[in-house]
């Protein structure tokens, strides 16, 4: 009887977890939902416990969030974080964990409660860990979880995980560099950011621009932060930081 009482307690939690998340997301998107999104749907209200179905669903609601990238996407974001949250009662998996641990990152951008957010999520990451999990966005999200909060070092060996894994990426090389800058290890910094070749994204080479500016702006080397920086607003003319930077060394 203790067994049937849990079961309909929790098919419970997952049916009004769930309403809430489609009561709030259809409020923004309308009644028109993807196909997937109305199969996984349907398959909870026929049976609260299947995992698959409350982690897919999940997955297409955070996925949504990562889209709209804005404080519209806090909706997305609740309803995954719900319903990840009832699946880690039924089965506490690496992929619950870390659908869960990325849902905390994302929504920490959206909040004032950050620190708590970003500790939620570094937990899940690092039980990911514990249980084997071996990717390179796991300790990419990691590493940024120790950078923001101001563990250099911590971040270091997470980002040289993540390089582990993919030993040319440039984003990965960047954020390696940029945490030793933090460390005032100005040199160091430097050598490593050489080390990547010019990158095809714009986003991505302005980034590293602006930190190879900032680099040797820091260590008195004005001309060549100059010359990083024109590089930048050659690809962006708006650019905030570069013109601000150029302003600052006029």
């Amino acid at each position: 009887m203790a067994r049937r009482k849990n079961f309909v307690s929790h098919g419970i939690k997952v049916f009004f977890a769930l309403i809430l998340a489609i009561f709030i997301i259809n409020r923004i998107v309308g009644t028109k939902a993807i196909s997937k999104q109305e199969e996984y749907e349907k398959k909870l209200k026929g049976d609260p416990r299947d995992v698959n179905a409350i982690l897919s669903l999940a997955d297409t609601y955070y996925k949504k969030a990562i889209h709209i990238d804005s404080e519209e996407s806090i909706p997305f974001l609740e309803g995954t974080i719900a319903l990840c949250e009832n699946a880690q009662e039924l089965e506490e998996s690496t992929r619950t964990l870390f659908l869960l641990g990325k849902a905390y990152f994302e929504m920490a951008k959206y909040t004032e409660d950050k620190n708590d957010l970003y500790d939620k999520a570094q937990k899940s990451f690092l039980s990911c860990i514990k249980k084997g999990l071996n990717s390179e966005e796991l300790f990419i999200l990691l590493g940024h979880t120790w950078l923001i909060r101001g563990y250099l070092n911590e971040a270091i060996d997470a980002y040289n995980n993540a390089l582990s894994i993919n030993p040319n990426n440039p984003f990965i090389i960047s954020n390696i560099a940029f945490s030793y800058k933090e460390k005032g290890e100005l040199d160091k910094a430097l050598s490593i950011l050489k080390k990547i070749e010019e990158p095809i994204d714009k986003n991505l080479y302005i980034m590293i621009h602006l930190l190879f500016g900032e680099i040797y702006e820091r260590k008195g080397l004005f001309l060549l932060a100059k010359k990083e920086y024109i590089s930048v607003l050659k690809k962006d003319k708006r650019n905030k930081k570069a013109k601000a930077a150029m302003k600052r060394l006029s």
